[in-house]
């Protein structure tokens, strides 16, 4: 399958919490595993919210604007994530609120930067004066896989920039062989080469920059659902916190510490002393890989045709190893998609069966 130069989805599934005042920092700081401090108005970062047992309650993106910190996180969990922020922010100077202002927008594509620059009139150049390309070909030769990337922002408009994996990234050691032709990296590969953006503002300007991407004349642009953008998350081993799997995983599981979603050195905050031990004395032998279940190998609904569209696998579904459906489960799917190769998934499990097949039992 070819995918397409320009690509944009309508991202209205995230929610944005904000929070501000003169304590803002310090109590993001007490709360969050990632460090504060490399949050700044030109980088965003990842960063978790456990509960004291270290268990992940949700992830975000964050970034900084005008002095207010905004964290992204999926809707269906902003309103209990909201209650359990408040309840620990009552002697803190901070405001914390959902912000329903701002929408939220992805474009994607190898020529997503050149159309962006084209609506803009200004070239996207970061901090560092590197073009999105440039800087995201710097990190792959590298071998660093880093969600710390750039945030730029124009016109009160705020652009989010995503790294850049070449064809080559996705044949990963977190890349799990089960006998498929397309279990590698191929041309089906959604991120084969993408530059990725998200843009974030106030929701008339945002609709006219879609109106913009629509029409652009030098470019066939395609409009994708929000499954699009979580295949280019599960092939960026992004995982994701979603209802289903709120205060299941440890941080370690889903391997947020080589993310940069986890500091070691800021000191307290909730969770820590769990996920310190974790790091420091613990033999950790759980961690995510990204497996593409080959379709014919996918769970199929019972009593329907084969015709019927496979089942992809909701988080929270438990993996058994193949053709032993009645074994123990190994492991848990954190998130899942499909697309051409087949249901590509996130899943967090046991070391020891990483390299054997696995099939899916959904959770009850």
């Amino acid at each position: 399958m070819i995918y397409p130069n320009l690509t944009i989805v309508d991202l209205s599934h995230y929610a944005l919490i904000s929070v501000r005042g003169p304590d803002a920092q310090k109590f993001l700081q007490g709360q969050l595993t990632c460090d504060m401090r490399d949050i700044t108005e030109t980088h965003h970062n990842l960063g978790a919210y456990c509960n004291l047992k270290g268990r992940v309650i949700a992830i975000f993106r964050i970034f900084l604007k005008d002095n207010i910190y905004y964290l992204q996180l999926p809707k269906e969990l902003v309103e209990n994530t909201l209650k359990k922020l408040k309840k620990h922010a009552m002697f803190s100077k901070v405001t914390i609120e959902e912000n329903t202002e701002w929408k939220k927008i992805g474009v994607a594509g190898k020529n997503a930067e050149k159309i962006l620059s084209e609506i803009f009139n200004t070239p996207i150049v970061y901090e560092n004066g590197k073009t999105t390309q440039q800087a995201a070909l710097e990190v792959f030769k590298r071998q660093e896989h880093s969600t710390k990337d750039n945030v730029l922002s124009q016109n009160n408009i705020i652009i989010l920039s995503f790294p850049v994996l070449p064809s080559s990234k996705i044949e990963s050691k977190n890349l799990i062989d089960i006998g498929s032709e397309h279990s590698k990296g191929s041309e089906n590969s959604i991120s084969n080469g993408f530059a990725r953006f998200e843009l974030l503002g106030p929701s008339q300007m945002i609709n006219s920059i879609w109106e913009s991407l629509l029409q652009s004349k030098s470019e066939k642009v395609e409009i994708k659902k929000e499954e699009f953008w979580k295949l280019l998350d599960i092939e960026a081993e992004i995982p994701e916190i979603f209802k289903e799997t709120t205060e299941i995983f440890l941080p370690h599981y889903i391997n947020l510490p080589q993310l940069n979603a986890v500091s070691f050195t800021k000191g307290c905050y909730h969770g820590q002393e769990v996920i310190a031990r974790m790091e420091y004395k613990a033999n950790i032998k759980r961690h995510l890989y990204h497996i593409i279940l080959p379709i014919t190998d996918a769970p199929i609904p019972v009593n329907v045709s084969v015709r019927i569209p496979v089942c992809v696998p909701a988080p929270g579904a438990l993996l058994f190893l193949k053709n032993n459906p009645e074994s123990k489960d190994i492991g848990t799917v954190v998130m899942a998609s499909q697309s051409a190769a087949g249901i590509e998934m996130l899943v967090e499990i046991l070391d020891e069966y990483k390299d054997f097949d696995l099939n899916t039992k959904e959770t009850v």
